[in-house]
């Protein structure tokens, strides 16, 4: 259980960390562009960290869960970035851009 929620955390970060190296998104959020080097590193490194993980479970189980980890990972980065981009568009002042509540 706590490799997965490692695992799953160490993917979260790397894909967060892969958003924030495309200058699009940099662009349409307002931020400025953060050092590289780091987000590279986080992009590169935990995944293989997360695979090492995974290798102390049985074979199967450990595939299962790197993969498994790598997908819910990548829903909780994608809601999380649209929830910023949602503010972010709000504080701008973009409402024709805002989804709308029913």
């Amino acid at each position: 259980m706590i490799i997965t929620l490692i695992t799953m955390a160490f993917w979260g970060i790397a894909l967060f960390s892969h958003a924030l190296l495309q200058p699009k998104f940099l662009r349409l959020q307002g931020f400025e562009a953060p050092h590289r080097l780091p987000l590279h590193l986080f992009r590169l490194v935990l995944p293989v960290l997360a695979a090492f993980l995974c290798c102390q479970l049985d074979f199967p189980e450990g595939v299962l869960v790197w993969f498994g980890s790598a997908s819910i990972a990548g829903l909780l980065a994608t809601a999380l970035l649209t929830v910023l981009s949602v503010r972010n568009m709000k504080r701008l002042g973009h409402p024709d851009k805002v989804p709308r509540s029913s």
